[in-house]
This record gives C-alpha cells, structure tokens and sequence, in this order.
C-alpha cells in the first residue's frame, strides 16, 4: 500500500513538473519576444554595394532597403539640380524595387537614392545612398529620335538660334538692383550649373518689357541637357518656338500647360518675378493678393527696387499723396502697396499672372542671349 502511494505521490509531482517547467519557458519566450519588440525602434537604411554604380540611360537597377516599424516608403532620385520621383507609398517590409532610368534620363555623376517614410513630412525618416550613382545619357543619331521616343520635340544644341533657358535655385525679393543686378544673378547661378553662354533675367520694367529685352528670332529650350548625340551635340527639350511662344507660356489652359511643359519646370514656373511681359503691358493699379482693395502704384516693384509690402500700415492718411485706383464698384482706392507681376500655376496646372507685394521671395527665369 505504501508503495502504491509513493508512486502515486511522484507521478503527481512529475506532471506538476513537467507543467513548471513548460510554463517558465512560455515566460522565457514572452519575455524574449516583449524585450525584442521593444528594443526594436523604427530605423530605415538603404542596402548596398561595394561597387561603384554607373547606369545609362534606359538601364534598370535593383534598390534595396531594409525597414523596421516603418509601414510606407516612397524613393526619389536626388542631385544638387533638383529631384525626380521614382516609387511612392510602397510597403516598407517589401524591402526592393526594381527601377528603371528613363530613356532620356538626364545625366551626370552625383545622384543619389532616397528612401524615405512615406509620405514626406517632419519627423519622418529618411535615407540616403552613401554612394553617388553615375547615369550616362543614351546617345542618339538624331534629337528627332529621341523625340519619338520621348513623345515630346526635342532640339540639338547647334541649332539656329537656339537660347536656352533656366529657373533660379535661389529666391529673391523685388529689389533685385535693377536689370543689372537681376542678371547679375542669373549669370552667377548659370555658372554655378555649368552652362555656358551669357543669361539675363527674363523681367520687364516701367521703361522696357521682358519681351524687348530678348533676342530675336529665338527658339528657346531647357538649359539642362536630356541626351547627347553621337557626334558629341546634346538634345535639349524645346520650351517655345519663339518669344511669342515663350510669352503665351504665362496664360496656358491646365491641359494645355501639361502637354506644353516639362513637369519639373512648372513646379518652379509658378513663382517667378515677371514685371510687365510686352511693351503695351499696365504700369500702375496692379490688383495684390487677389483683393479689389489691395493695389499697388508699380507692377515692377518700383523698377526691381524696392523690397516693401506696404507704403504705410493701418489706415493711409490723406497727406499722403499715393496714386488712387478704381475697383470694380468705380470706388476710388490709395495705392497702398509695392508689387509687381509674378508667374502663377493653379490647382488644375494652368498658368497665368498675379500682383504679388515687393516682400515676396521669388524667383528668376533666366534666357541665355
């Protein structure tokens, strides 16, 4: 009986044992996986390799990232000229995408990868590629090809007459120093980037237009580059067959706009300081910020300057002696303001003119002469 009892008793305490033992390694696993789940923290890198990266234009390249905690990703192609979007709201645990460079992929040797949190806002991370990338421009017989392909004209740049064209990097509020400082700062900005050849401001004043200050005849493309030629020429896209080309450019339909302009260009096109486009352009009682009751007595920002907003702040007193202009009610209002004309791009893609005041940050474009 007694031996009965005592197996009994170390059954039992087997089982119970067996038990113990299961439950404190459930614990160990718990505590395992809690501790790694908290020290895991939201990190995103970019994978690569050891080798240099060079591509031509057309070629495709695998690139990799490896993301903890973060749910969406976009990737940019970066350089120092300016951004081209590559993927957007990709899941972050894909962890690869396989991109491929546009045929007529501008080129050149300091690009880099970004990947970062989707979407772009503060806080969110961001990496960059520790190696710059080199992409060559495929080479073509002729830019009529690459037009085809392109599905947009493109021009060589022996062709006649050809001037070339950019918008600043930098913003600058209207007093420019006239003329002369305003091209001053296209001419420093146009060497910074490399291209050759003399730049002016594309601005008009109460004196001249911007439309006299240009060349003429003139077929105006994008300073940057697409493609070369085999004979060593480069193909740059076609912007305006002419300067009455180039000036419809400022009041395009949003349909029109879309077929007509290289998309990166219009993302700078609608901050741009214009001042009076053609010779018969208005001089005074340039409406400001959309409001009938917000004039300005210059639209050149006082011939390029003055950096004001306003003349006076609060009500204007009768001594004052400004310029009066009449809104649509025939309701006579002080000319209160300093502003000039500046290149806009609605919502929908459509361009068009607007009074902006003198204390604006703007930009330039810039046309080689």
């Amino acid at each position: 009986m007694e031996n009965d009892e005592s197996n009994e008793g170390q059954s039992v305490f087997k089982r119970y044992a067996v038990l113990i033992v299961a439950g404190m390694i459930v614990l160990i696993l718990a505590i395992v996986l809690a501790a790694t789940f908290l020290i895991t923290k939201r990190s995103l890198t970019i994978v690569e390799g050891k080798d240099p990266v060079v591509l031509k234009a057309g070629d495709s390249y695998t690139i990799k990232w490896a993301a903890g905690k973060v749910d969406k990703v976009g990737i940019i192609l970066y350089s120092p000229s300016g951004v081209q979007w590559i993927a957007r709201n990709l899941p972050g645990k894909q962890g690869i995408y396989d991109w491929k460079t546009f045929v007529y992929q501008r080129g050149g040797n300091d690009f880099r990868i970004v990947v970062f949190e989707y979407p772009w806002k503060d806080g969110n991370l961001v990496a960059y590629s520790n190696k710059k990338i080199e992409i060559l421009s495929s080479k073509y017989v002729s830019c009529e090809a690459l037009s085809v392909e392109a599905e947009y004209p493109f021009i060589a740049s022996n062709y006649e007459n050809i001037r070339k064209v950019f918008i600043t990097a930098n913003n600058y509020n209207g007093n420019l120093d006239g003329f002369e400082g305003a091209d001053k700062k296209c001419a420093k900005e146009a060497e910074k980037l490399g291209y050759q050849g003399n730049f002016i401001a594309f601005l008009g004043n109460d004196s001249v237009s911007a439309k006299e200050r240009l060349k003429d005849p003139s077929v105006y493309v994008l300073a940057s580059g697409s493609s070369s030629l085999v004979e060593g020429t480069t193909c740059h896209r076609l912007l305006a067959e002419n300067t009455e080309k180039l000036i419809e450019k400022f009041t395009l339909s949003a349909e029109t706009a879309k077929i007509k302009l290289d998309p990166e260009f219009i993302k700078n096109f609608g901050r741009v300081w214009v001042g009076r486009l053609t010779p018969n352009a208005k001089k005074d009682c340039l409406t400001i910020m959309n409001s009938e009751d917000s004039y300005s007595y210059s639209t050149t920002c006082q011939n390029w300057s003055q950096s004001k907003d306003k003349i006076y702040t609060g009500n204007v007193p009768d001594f004052a002696g400004l310029e009066r202009c009449y809104n649509s009610q025939g309701k006579s209002i002080p000319a209160n303001y300093v502003g000039a004309y500046s290149s806009v791009v609605s919502n929908e893609g459509a361009t068009g003119l607007i009074g902006k005041s003198c204390n604006s940050s703007l930009r330039l474009l810039c046309v080689e002469q």
